[in-house]
């Protein structure tokens, strides 16, 4: 059960961070691994950096790191609005799951080295059934399970699944190479920072 912090111990290691061996130079290091791009919208920016430093917090506090998935996942959202806004695309986008799709669909992320995903088995998120591995060969490109795995998380912490899990620090340098890529060759002048 969670507890209010006691002043007292406020900079203390909680203790499923020491199970996980994390502590705060080496989630610092983790956060610092995937740099945002310059081509970032400011607004964009600020919700990823709010996001790895809840990573880093996490030490403290564990629960921060599904508030650290939560916060990426809305950079995706504004990233995707954003940019389509630039390019004058119509069609609200309603959601992680549109956003997700939008930005597949319009081949803003695809599979390549900037996702850095060199993993031959993703993890995936199932509401009913929990967490599973799935071998992304046979089974369809990393951004198209991206597409479908990041909204049912999203949802699962949105609607109080209680989730507790490890995760966040890695969805959260996902989704920094995911906005890295919608902007990467967006048009700079008309995208609104």
């Amino acid at each position: 059960m969670e507890e209010l912090v006691n002043p007292d111990n406020l900079v203390e290691l909680d203790i499923r961070a020491l199970m996980f061996g994390w502590d705060v130079h080496e989630r610092h290091a983790l956060m610092s691994s995937v740099e945002i791009a310059v081509a970032v919208p400011e607004r964009v920016q600020r919700l990823l950096m709010t996001a790895k430093n809840l990573v880093i917090y996490s030490c403290f506090h564990y629960p921060f790191n599904m508030v650290a998935a939560q916060t990426a996942f809305s950079a995706i959202e504004l990233a995707v609005r954003l940019r389509s806004e630039a390019e004058c695309i119509t069609g609200r986008v309603r959601g992680l799951h549109d956003a997700m799709q939008r930005a597949i669909d319009k081949k803003w992320i695809t599979d390549d080295e900037t996702l850095g995903h060199s993993r031959l088995q993703q993890q995936v998120f199932n509401p009913e059934t929990g967490f599973t591995y799935i071998d992304l060969t046979a089974v369809e490109q990393y951004v198209e399970v991206l597409g479908k795995v990041f909204p049912q998380y999203r949802n699962a912490l949105a609607h109080g699944n209680g989730i507790m899990d490890n995760l966040g620090a890695s969805m959260v340098l996902d989704v920094n190479r995911i906005v890295n890529q919608i902007f990467h060759k967006a048009p700079l002048t008309s995208v609104v920072l």
